[in-house]
């Protein structure tokens, strides 16, 4: 079972953050997820929201502004004073991070956007160690038409109180199985062994979402998913060499 990092290390260090990233592969994740946008002048950032207010002292749209006005905002005082120098983080920086797996959630808009993150990969070469990931699958489609070897990840929401396991099963399985994508995301709280099992004779990889408590990380590693996503990456590293 492989543990991903949700925004990095972000129970214990600011999220989106090179030191979260750090604490992530320190605590022994074996790769980091992390939202990439586009500033007014083009430069590829990673921030979550679409305002910089939440985790910056900025303020604003972050695709209204420029890298120069954004490069020395303080992106880690609002989780700890002890994260003061913390800034936000661009997707070179990132790319520089050795030994990680990534995965890249597309968070900005339009063509010069995909085009810019894709010749930035091609730098880097670094497409075997990347999941693309998007809540809206069209970005994707389009970025596995013009580079093939790219892997990208399907979100799955998390299934609706009238919907039955059987129904949601169904759903999830179908709409892969359609898709054209590599990866199937699932909540961990709905992921089931039946779920994996099927995904995995399609011949797509499973991983299993916000696994943020004990219960769910074992649930998840139960299933056999390939792979899970958590917020508090020291727990989940416990639990899943305990149960390994």
């Amino acid at each position: 079972m492989k543990v991903i990092a949700h925004r990095g290390g972000c129970a214990e260090a600011p999220e989106n953050t090179l030191a979260a990233f750090a604490l992530a592969v320190e605590l022994g994740a074996d790769g980091i997820e992390f939202d990439v946008q586009q500033t007014l002048d083009g430069e590829l950032v990673v921030l979550h929201d679409s305002t910089l207010d939440r985790t910056t002292n900025g303020h604003g749209v972050l695709s209204d502004a420029r890298w120069q006005e954004i490069c020395e905002l303080d992106a880690g005082s609002w989780f700890s004073p002890a994260f003061k120098d913390q800034r936000i983080s661009r997707l070179s920086d990132v790319f520089g991070l050795v030994g990680s797996e990534f995965e890249l959630e597309l968070k900005g808009y339009g063509g010069s956007y995909l085009e810019a993150v894709l010749a930035l990969t091609d730098t880097t070469g670094a497409y075997e160690r990347i999941e693309f990931t998007s809540s809206n699958h069209l970005p994707l489609v389009k970025l596995k038409s013009v580079r093939p070897q790219a892997r990208i990840g399907l979100f799955n929401g998390r299934p609706d109180p009238d919907v039955s396991a059987r129904m949601f099963e169904r759903q999830v399985v179908g709409t892969a199985e359609t898709s054209g994508v590599d990866v199937v995301h699932v909540y961990a709280g709905a992921v089931t062994a039946r779920i994996v099992d099927r995904l995995h004779e399609l011949g797509l990889e499973v991983h299993a979402n916000d696994a943020d408590n004990p219960d769910l990380v074992r649930r998840a590693i139960d299933s056999g998913a390939d792979r899970l996503t958590t917020s508090n990456v020291r727990m989940a590293v416990e639990v899943s060499n305990s149960v390994g």
